[in-house]
């Protein structure tokens, strides 16, 4: 399974496993283990300041090396290939190594390899969480192309539903809800909200982006009344009411029920909760586009 967003990317382990050539590296970490080994037994014996023969040099040591450096090359463990190419090359073709120099250099080459592994880390995506993610995705598409810059939040939204951080989940999907609000608010016809300074009494326009969300579902109730009221009764109105009213009352729904509780830190959320409430502005945000409410 591979996934990708522009925050990160969902590999499966045999993606892993595949990219890292762990195969091949387990593989050349295990042939410097044996050479370490035998020049070790040799050293036991008191032979460590001896020479490694040329024949042995030529038919284990560089072969080993070379396949190390490949597998290395392909990851790439630049480290590693560095001590290689550096001084440990420099000793091996010279023909004066001892076996206490073999012994010394395969080993650091060894945990070299092991060190820059280490420093590769991944997150531990649970199977329930990487199948609802990819669920989601492709039924995020179909949004997509009506609202395109709700792209980032709800990548992010993924993200942290992924690693299970439910909170910022459910707050990313309110981000998403506030472009749906916006968007409706320019179908309803303003892009500013009209509010009274209390100290002069004067009228002020305030851009959407800088309004609250009472604020603006206020201004759009009274436009939807007016327009509901002023329509014949027929096909027409009932569905301007089955697309208009429902839409109202889930912007009131998500306000109350997820928006202002999660800016306000007052609960939290289980994995569940971000599936139900993902669900929910899905549809919503599809009813938007599905009517060409998508314009901001």
């Amino acid at each position: 399974m591979v996934c990708k967003n522009q925050h990160a990317t969902f590999l499966g382990l045999l993606v892993i496993m595949k990219h890292y050539n762990v195969a091949k590296i387990t593989e050349a970490i295990n042939q410097l283990h044996w050479l370490e080994c035998y020049a070790k037994r040799l050293e036991d014996k008191g032979e460590g300041q001896l020479v490694v023969p040329g024949e042995f040099i030529d038919r284990h040591v560089k072969p080993i090396l070379q396949y190390c450096r490949t597998q290395c090359d392909a990851v790439p463990l630049r480290d590693t290939i560095y001590r290689i190419d550096g001084d440990l090359s420099a000793i091996v073709e010279s023909g004066h190594m001892t076996n206490i120099e073999l012994r010394i250099h395969v080993r650091e080459v060894r945990k070299d390899i092991v060190r820059e592994i280490a420093k590769e880390t991944f997150i531990y995506v649970p199977k329930n969480n990487s199948r609802e993610i990819m669920k989601s995705v492709e039924d995020w598409s179909v949004i997509m192309g009506s609202f395109p810059f709700v792209k980032s939040d709800v990548d992010d939204h993924h993200d942290c539903f992924a690693v299970g951080k439910n909170n910022a989940s459910i707050f990313h999907l309110m981000r998403v809800v506030e472009w749906g609000l916006r968007a409706f608010c320019v179908h309803a016809g303003f892009r500013n909200v009209k509010s009274k300074i209390k100290a002069s009494g004067k009228v002020e326009l305030t851009p959407i982006e800088y309004s609250v969300w009472e604020t603006m579902l206020n201004q759009i109730q009274k436009r939807v009344d007016a327009k509901l009221e002023n329509m014949r009764r027929g096909s027409a109105k009932q569905r301007a009411q089955e697309v208009y009213i429902p839409l109202l009352q889930d912007l009131r729904a998500f306000k109350d029920a997820w928006r202002n509780h999660v800016m306000h830190n007052r609960t939290s959320y289980t994995p569940e909760d971000v599936l139900s409430v993902a669900s929910h502005v899905r549809r919503f945000m599809l009813m938007l586009a599905t009517h060409g409410i998508s314009k901001v």
